[in-house]
């Protein structure tokens, strides 16, 4: 009788353990679930493809955001990345242009992860240098985790504060650059953007 009630308990315990789902873990404790470990931005040279092409080719840096993130679920469907990127211009009459992306990413697993966005080098020519980036993560269409670089005084959020209209369309997913066939198992699925 007592081996028969342990068999019983055990499956009560794993059928409640099953219950709880991504979405519920999520809501229960945010900064348990996921956490932003660490923004980064640098300068980086894109990659050197070997082909039978025989026009030449510079190499100026790209612009690169890393996000550090971890997860604590078994598995979460997707996330939603919202990148902005300030940049101060060289023009007194444009002294700031903001920029800003979405990246999605699928079937994310418990653990250690990275998400990264780019600029074209001729955009860093173009409207200056960068002054700071910041990083929403939603799930579900809720804000889950948010960083920036600048660190932000208590409670503001120069990317949304700010009076400078975001262009889109000027930061890249990894999936959209040269990046994407580099160490591709080591981030993330990007899902598809929707197409009208």
């Amino acid at each position: 009788m007592n081996k028969r009630f342990k068999v019983i308990c055990v499956l009560i315990a794993s059928m409640l353990a099953a219950a709880l789902t991504a979405d519920e873990l999520l809501a229960q404790s945010r900064s348990e679930n996921l956490r932003i470990r660490r923004i980064q931005q640098e300068l980086v040279k894109a990659p050197v493809y070997s082909s039978n092409y025989t026009g030449g080719s510079s190499s100026p840096k790209w612009f690169q955001v890393t996000v550090e993130y971890e997860t604590a679920p078994e598995w979460i469907d997707q996330l939603e990345f919202r990148y902005w990127v300030l940049v101060r211009g060289a023009a007194a009459n444009n002294p700031f242009t903001m920029f800003t992306a979405d990246v999605t990413y699928l079937d994310i697993a418990r653990g250690k992860h990275v998400s990264t966005m780019f600029m074209k080098p001729n955009t860093l020519a173009r409207y200056g240098e960068v002054e700071g980036v910041a990083v929403e993560i939603s799930y579900q269409g809720n804000l889950v985790a948010q960083e920036a670089e600048p660190k932000p005084k208590r409670g503001a959020r120069w990317w949304r504060e700010s009076p400078v209209a975001p262009k889109t369309s000027y930061l890249l997913n990894r999936g959209e650059t040269p990046f994407a066939f580099i160490d591709v198992n080591s981030y993330e699925t990007i899902a598809p953007k929707a197409r009208f």
